[in-house]
C-alpha cells in the first residue's frame, strides 16, 4: 500500500500523465473511464488492432530508463526494479516444464503498481508519436 502511495503522489506530483488519460486516477468518476472505453474500443474497431495484450507490450528496459531520468531514484527505483529485473518463467506441458526463459516485457497481473506504470509507459508512447507529429509538420 505504500508503494501504491508512493508512486501515486510521485504520478500526480511531476504530470507524468495527461489529463484525458482519467484510469485509476483519484478524482475521475465512472462515466470518465466509460467514456475512455468506449472510445477505445472504437479505435479498435476503427482500426483493427488488438488492444488486448497491451499490458504485455511493456518493456522494461525501457521503462526503468525513462523512470531514472526523473526524479524517482534510490530505494523507490529499485524496488521497482527488483520486481521486474531477472524474471523468468517456463511453461508445464503434461506435467514437465521446458526450459526457462527470461520475461523482458509486460507489468505483473494483480500487482497495484501496474495500471500506474502501464499509464506512465503509454504515456511515454503518446509523446514520441506527438514529437513525431510535430517534427514531420514543420
Amino acid at each position: 500500500m505504500a508503494s501504491q502511495l508512493m508512486l501515486t503522489q510521485f504520478t500526480n506530483s511531476k504530470k507524468l500523465i495527461h489529463e484525458e488519460q482519467a484510469g485509476f486516477r483519484k478524482g475521475y468518476r465512472t462515466t470518465d473511464n466509460i467514456f475512455i472505453l468506449d472510445t477505445v474500443i472504437s479505435k479498435y474497431l476503427d482500426k483493427k488492432r488488438d488492444y488486448t495484450k497491451a499490458f504485455d507490450k511493456v518493456r522494461h528496459e525501457q521503462l526503468f530508463q525513462e523512470l531514472s531520468k526523473l526524479d524517482l531514484h534510490g530505494k523507490d527505483l529499485r524496488l521497482l526494479q527488483n520486481l521486474y529485473w531477472n524474471q523468468t518463467a517456463c511453461m508445464r506441458v503434461d506435467g514437465e516444464c521446458s526450459d526457462y526463459t527470461s520475461i523482458g516485457r509486460g507489468v505483473r497481473q494483480r500487482c497495484v503498481m501496474s495500471p500506474y506504470l502501464f499509464n506512465y509507459y503509454s504515456e511515454l508512447i503518446l509523446r514520441e508519436l506527438e514529437n513525431e507529429k510535430n517534427q514531420i509538420c514543420r
